[in-house]
């Protein structure tokens, strides 16, 4: 992928998410650059429309950051690009109307999220179901008894996909019939984990959403 920066003038938008995405794999970018960098700039895009030399007496990064920008960041863009260019898979910048309104409330937003299923799943009403990963049998049971019931009442699960409550949760939504359910995984959305719900991510996938901050390839 070309340097975009090379082809760009201000006020020209036809895409923004690559320029996301490259500040969004750099190194030493994080929650406070975020912040810092949103107050000056109406879109990552806007920076990249900058001169380089002029881009760090606007911001600053790190050398790795700098030789990043300067060398392999649209490779991984384009690797990215390219992941969501895959069946019922995309990528959500703060920017995109599909992005949840109360997400963007939280101190420290991602700023890209990694989807896999139906995107219109974020924006719906839903309830955070999580637990212990060894519960009792009882426990497990009173979980997904209280997810189907939620789900049947409209509310999409939103759990970890991890084993015990949060498994148990997603099934009991999935148990409802036309219940709904978002996984929010903190692997890659290509990675589910643990292994022993593959099976149970799929369903998922077609009754609702797996969700990521972390690109593709990103291990548990």
């Amino acid at each position: 992928m070309a340097a975009p920066d090379k082809q760009l003038s201000r006020g020209d938008r036809p895409d923004d998410l690559p320029y996301w995405l490259a500040l969004h794999r750099t190194p030493g970018v994080g929650p406070a650059f975020w912040r810092n960098f949103l107050a000056l700039f109406p879109s990552p895009r806007d920076f990249f429309a900058l001169a380089p030399s002029e881009r760090w007496h606007q911001l600053s990064l790190p050398p790795a950051g700098r030789r990043y920008l300067a060398s392999q960041c649209w490779t991984d863009v384009e690797l990215d690009l390219a992941w969501a260019a895959g069946d019922q898979q995309c990528i959500v910048s703060r920017a995109d109307p599909r992005y949840p309104s109360l997400l963007q409330e939280i101190a420290d937003p991602p700023p890209v999220l990694y989807v896999r299923g139906d995107p219109a799943v974020l924006a719906e009403p839903q309830i955070a179901m999580v637990g212990s990963r060894n519960p009792s049998p009882g426990g497990r049971a009173i979980a997904e008894d209280f997810a189907r019931s939620l789900a049947r009442a409209g509310l999409v699960i939103t759990s970890g996909l991890a084993l015990g409550i949060d498994a148990a949760s997603h099934c009991g939504a999935l148990a409802a019939g036309q219940g709904r359910t978002l996984a929010v995984v903190g692997t890659g959305p290509d990675r589910m984990y643990p292994a022993r719900n593959r099976e149970l991510a799929q369903q998922i996938l077609a009754h609702g959403a797996v969700v990521s901050e972390f690109p593709p390839g990103t291990p548990p």
